[in-house]
C-alpha cells in the first residue's frame, strides 16, 4: 500500500479518536456493550447481516492514514487493541448508516469534545443480534434520535474534522470511528462484543474497502499489518519478514517494543541467520508519496528507505549506508510474513 499514517504527533488530536502519537480510543456508544434482551421473533426480517461502509466513495480521503484497522495497538488502545475502524473522510463528508436498523442512542461524547456518537441496533431472524457504532461526528442529521428508524446509506451525521502535526506536516482531515458489535461474543477487556467489520461487508462495500485498504498506512504496520489484528496481542511484539526477491537482507526481524509508546528495533540477518546489523528504526508513514523508514544501527551510518505494506507483503527500497533515500519503489526488495 502507498499510504499515509499517524506518526510522531506533535500536538493532540481534537476529538475522541485523538492521541499524542496514534488514534486513541473512541467513545463507544453506550459504553461497553452487553447483549440486549431479545424481543419475540416477528413474522419477517432479514436472515443475514451485511453492511456497507459509513462513507460514500466520493468522500474518502487519505491525508492522515486512510483507514486504521481492527485490533491495532497504540494511543488509547495499548491494552485492548482497536475495536473497530477509523475511517478517514474529506472534511465536510457525511457519515452513513451501514445497514437498516433502529437508533438506540445518539449522545454527546463525554469529555466536552462537542462530538456525537450514535448506536444503531440491527435485527437478524427477528432478534437484535448486532449493533453498529459511529463516533466523532460534529453534528447529527435531522431526525437522528433514540428510537428513529434508519436505512442503509442514510446520512446520520457529519464526520468530525481535526488537525494534527504528523511528522513535521500539519494535516487536517475528517473521520469517524466505525464499530460492529456481535452480541453473541463476549471477549476482550473492553468493547467485549466488538468484531472486525470486514466479516460483514457487502459486495459493493468490499470493492470500496479494498481500495481504501490498499492506500492506508499506520505506524505499527510493521508488526500489525492485517485488516484484523489480534486485540489481545502482548508486547514486545516480534515479526519476521522473509526475502522473496531483491538484494536486501534475507530476513528483517522487527520488534514493536511498546503498545503505548511507539519504539521499534530491528535485526538484519543473512540466509544462514547470522546477524548483519541491528539497531532501532523510525517509521514516518505520513510521508508522501511513500512512507519512509530510517534504520539506525548500533554502529555505523543509517540506511534510509521507502516502503509499502499490504497485509503479509512488504516492499522495501533501501539506500546505501550513509547514502540518500530512494525516491520510489523501483528496484525494491519484496518480503512476506505469516500470522
Amino acid at each position: 500500500m502507498v499510504r499515509t499514517a499517524l506518526l510522531s504527533v506533535m500536538c493532540g488530536m481534537l476529538i475522541a479518536c485523538g492521541g499524542s502519537k496514534l488514534p486513541t480510543a473512541p467513545s463507544s456508544a453506550g459504553g461497553t456493550p452487553t447483549a440486549p434482551s431479545a424481543p419475540a421473533p416477528p413474522t419477517s426480517g432479514p436472515s443475514t447481516f451485511s453492511i456497507d461502509l459509513p462513507v460514500s466513495p466520493g468522500d474518502t480521503a487519505n491525508s492522515a492514514y486512510g483507514l486504521w484497522p481492527f485490533g491495532v495497538h497504540g494511543g488509547g488502545h495499548a491494552e485492548d487493541g482497536h475495536p473497530g475502524w477509523d475511517v478517514e473522510m474529506r472534511p465536510g463528508a457525511s457519515v452513513l448508516a451501514a445497514a437498516d436498523g433502529s437508533v438506540q442512542n445518539a449522545l454527546l461524547e463525554p469529555g466536552g469534545s462537542g462530538r456525537y456518537t450514535v448506536r444503531v441496533m440491527h435485527e437478524v431472524n427477528g432478534r437484535t443480534a448486532y449493533a453498529t457504532d459511529y463516533t466523532n461526528m460534529s453534528s447529527l442529521a435531522p431526525g437522528i434520535a433514540s428510537g428513529a428508524r434508519v436505512m442503509r446509506g442514510q446520512v446520520i451525521g457529519a464526520a468530525g474534522v481535526q488537525s494534527q502535526i504528523i511528522g513535521t506536516t500539519p494535516v487536517t482531515w475528517a473521520m469517524t470511528h466505525f464499530q460492529v458489535n456481535d452480541f453473541s461474543l463476549n471477549e476482550g477487556l473492553t468493547n467485549r462484543n466488538a468484531v472486525s467489520p470486514e466479516r460483514f461487508l457487502s459486495g459493493g462495500a468490499r470493492s470500496l474497502f479494498d481500495a481504501l485498504w490498499r492506500s492506508a498506512a499506520y505506524q505499527t504496520e510493521w508488526c500489525e499489518p492485517y485488516v484484523e489484528n489480534p486485540r489481545a496481542a502482548t508486547f514486545p511484539q516480534d515479526r519476521t519478514w522473509t526475502l522473496q526477491s531483491g538484494i536486501t537482507a534475507a530476513l528483517v526481524e522487527v520488534t514493536c517494543i511498546s503498545a503505548s509508546n511507539p519504539q521499534f528495533a530491528y535485526t538484519f540477518r543473512a540466509a544462514d541467520r547470522s546477524t548483519i546489523e541491528s539497531g532501532s528504526f523510525v517509521v514516518d508513514a505520513a510521508k508522501k508519496p511513500l512512507p519512509t523508514v530510517d534504520f539506525r544501527p548500533t554502529s555505523g551510518a543509517s540506511r534510509l528507505g521507502v516502503w509499502d505494506i499490504l497485509n503479509e507483503s512488504l516492499q522495501l527500497n533501501l539506500g546505501p549506508s550513509g547514502g540518500a533515500r530512494p525516491s520510489s519503489l523501483a528496484g525494491a526488495s519484496t518480503y512476506t510474513t505469516t500470522r
